[in-house]
């Protein structure tokens, strides 16, 4: 039996995971929550399991790529498939990079689901034929969308900006000092040859980035 927990903030998408897997003879719904602080609060309970984490990739309290450091780090023994609407090119090579096992866009079919859920409880990743591709462009040639070259630091700084946030609240978002997110912005900029915040916002925008 696979134990899944399912992490959205959209009541609808929540409720359709969770019966989805409440309907699948091979799988158990461990819990779901439906910000990264509810995330927290049932892995750290040791009398919930957990094989697999339905994560949506937006949440309140958190972000994205901080989830799956903080994942890697206190639960190594969850696997994590990220639902999401942005499209494959978007994120995929990046949270497969912070240590997520697969990425799905929500409009894909619940057998496709199903799938990536038995596919990641066994220790591999799912990875989907398109999602294939456009990872042979990234690893392979190097083609990938420039704002993979970033890190995350810098990704992050650039999905904020995109948000409307100034550098002193993207300070206060990401726990960093004015100074170290100006560092950061000055390197994003540079990597995507854009000049000013202006051209970084109408990149993110484009791209369907912001935060």
């Amino acid at each position: 039996m696979i134990h899944v927990l399912v992490v959205d903030d959209h009541p609808i998408v929540r409720q359709g995971l969770t019966q989805l897997i409440r309907d699948t003879p091979d799988m158990a719904l461990s819990g779901e929550a439906e910000s990264f602080e509810g995330l927290w609060s049932v892995l750290d309970d040791d009398a919930i399991s957990v094989d697999v984490l339905l994560l949506d990739i937006k949440m309140p309290g958190g972000d994205i790529l901080d989830a799956l450091s903080r994942l890697a780090k206190r639960h190594p023994e969850v696997a994590t498939v990220v639902v999401s609407t942005y499209p494959e090119d978007q994120f995929l090579v990046r949270v497969l990079r912070a240590g997520a096992s697969g990425y799905l866009e929500k409009a894909r079919p619940a057998e496709d689901i199903r799938d990536a859920v038995r596919t990641v409880a066994t220790g591999r990743r799912y990875i989907t034929a398109a999602g294939a591709r456009i990872l042979a462009d990234a690893l392979g040639r190097g083609a990938g969308p420039a704002h993979d070259q970033l890190s995350d630091r810098e990704f992050q700084v650039l999905r904020l900006l995109a948000s409307g946030r100034s550098v002193g609240e993207i300070a206060e978002a990401l726990h960093l000092s004015v100074k170290t997110v100006s560092t950061y912005r000055t390197r994003m900029l540079d990597k995507l040859s854009l000049s000013n915040d202006a051209e970084a916002i109408r990149y993110a925008l484009e791209r369907e980035l912001a935060e």
